[in-house]
């Protein structure tokens, strides 16, 4: 069926391929300062409108760009590339779809080699602008109880399914695919670009704490309080994923009593399932810091909560920096002070500061042996510490509090790494190399197959490498570092 429905879109579009350019071209392909001879066509999402410096620095807006530089540093030219972007996958599927007829319809085809380079639109109410555009998120086919749900899942079942009918044709008529971020079922591209995944950004949060806070030398006597703030998305899936990379390395640590949450919300007991305990309303701008405090208060007893305005409170997995912003700003007006500098020190907050902006090399001190520091203090006594706080995004709004210590991690992916490789493939391609030649390609499972992938990289950025991983690659300025 799908093969006929697939020959029928070929002879009715042909009609019209007179009047439609080639895909990746809005004129004829030129050939390169470099030899190089080929066409690349970039289909992306639209970005979400955010005018605010509080969203996350990976988004579709910025990397297109750098991947149109990429591909004419590699040898493409100006006019062998183009680029559209679609609101909705709908949408998507049918400037695809045009695009593959129009080509493989077209009585003026050269022996350039095309490759498309697709990141198909998340299914409606999936994207969450506080977490960017990168992050992988799966399809479901599964039915859905309401008529509205039902009605959603069925256009994005057709639109699926129409794009993969399209993709499929432009392989078998020598078009290259390749696919970035979210996997289509049913269709294998001849490369995959793998961003990161809720899970990977629940897990390697979860990681940095713990090496942080030094779990691994806590003991149930002096156990670290740890709160997980996970803001509520449409997409349960999401949400279940995000839970599972962070408990997937806390548990351990709860189950042996080395650390223990201050709102009792994760347990020795806790499983995945459990993912709904630790989410949370986060809209509005105040959301997390009302619900941190909510959390840090709520074992406070009539008798002591006049008297304890900063419970203990050693670590905090804020999942992406518009939560952290929210929670840094509760915790100041609660009296927390110092820095995450100063938990396990391996710098000063100026010397953080020096080393950014090059006055000096950065110096690692010793750090403390945490077994040597004092027996477990209540959470209904004051202990005014700034805790460690993970989260992610990189957003220029949150990075001040990186250098000044109340920010100990972010993350975000390498999108320039990522737009360079998928440039040296599709150069490849066009020269007749085999995507193998490609440094950085490897080869992993899509679905059930294994298929060439480059891993965009989820990069950890602290205070040592702010400089390195976003200010010298142009990410961001030494002023919005608030330098």
């Amino acid at each position: 069926m799908r093969r006929l429905m697939t020959f029928v879109c070929v002879v009715l579009f042909s009609l019209t391929a007179a009047g439609c350019a080639d895909v990746g071209s809005n004129e004829s392909s030129s050939t390169s300062g470099t030899g190089i001879t080929g066409q690349a066509a970039i289909f992306t999402p639209s970005d979400q409108l955010e005018l605010s410096q509080n969203v996350p620095l990976g988004t579709w807006a910025k990397f297109v760009p750098e991947m149109k530089t990429s591909l004419i540093n590699a040898g493409f030219s100006k006019t062998s590339i183009s680029t559209t972007t679609s609101g909705t996958l709908e949408d998507q599927s049918s400037a695809v779809q045009d695009a593959v007829v129009s080509s493989v319809s077209s009585s003026s085809k050269t022996s350039d080699v095309t490759t498309l380079v697709v990141a198909p639109v998340p299914a409606s109410g999936e994207n969450d602008a506080k977490f960017g555009d990168f992050v992988s998120r799966s399809y479901s086919r599964e039915a859905n109880s309401t008529s509205a749900s039902s009605t959603s899942s069925s256009k994005t079942n057709t639109a699926l399914a129409r794009l993969a009918d399209a993709l499929e044709l432009a392989q078998q008529s020598g078009i290259r695919v390749i696919i970035v971020a979210n996997k289509i079922p049913g269709f294998t591209p001849d490369l995959f670009l793998q961003m990161s995944s809720a899970a990977m950004i629940g897990e390697i949060q979860a990681k940095n704490l713990v090496t942080k806070l030094q779990l691994d030398s806590a003991s149930s006597a002096r156990p670290r309080v740890i709160e997980v703030l996970l803001p509520e998305s449409k997409s349960n899936g999401f949400n279940r994923q995000f839970f599972s990379g962070i408990w997937s390395v806390l548990k351990p640590y709860f189950v042996n009593g080395k650390a223990v949450s201050a709102s009792g919300t994760l347990t020795s007991s806790t499983t995945v399932a459990d993912w709904k305990s630790v989410t949370f309303d986060a809209t509005t701008p105040t959301a997390a810091g009302d619900e941190i405090y909510q959390r840090l208060t709520k074992k406070l007893s009539a008798s002591t909560s006049s008297k304890v305005t900063t419970p203990e409170i050693d670590g905090i997995i804020a999942s992406n920096d518009f939560v952290v912003s929210g929670v840094v700003k509760k915790l100041t007006k609660m009296g927390y002070t110092g820095s995450s500098a100063q938990i396990n020190p391996s710098i000063s907050v100026s010397g953080i500061v020096e080393g950014i902006i090059g006055k000096r090399d950065i110096q690692r001190s010793a750090v403390p042996d945490p077994s040597a520091s004092s027996s477990k203090k209540s959470t209904t006594t004051n202990d005014s510490q700034w805790p460690i706080i993970t989260g992610y995004g990189a957003n220029i709004a949150t990075l001040p509090d990186i250098v000044n210590g109340h920010l100990w991690m972010t993350t975000i992916e390498d999108r320039g790494n990522a737009a360079t490789l998928l440039s040296r493939v599709c150069a490849a391609w066009a020269k007749g190399k085999k995507v193998t030649s490609v440094a950085g390609v490897k080869t992993s499972t899509y679905y059930t197959t294994s298929v060439p992938t480059i891993d965009a990289g989820l990069v950890a950025i602290s205070a040592d490498n702010l400089k390195t991983t976003l200010i010298d690659k142009g990410y961001a300025s030494l002023s919005d570092a608030g330098l």
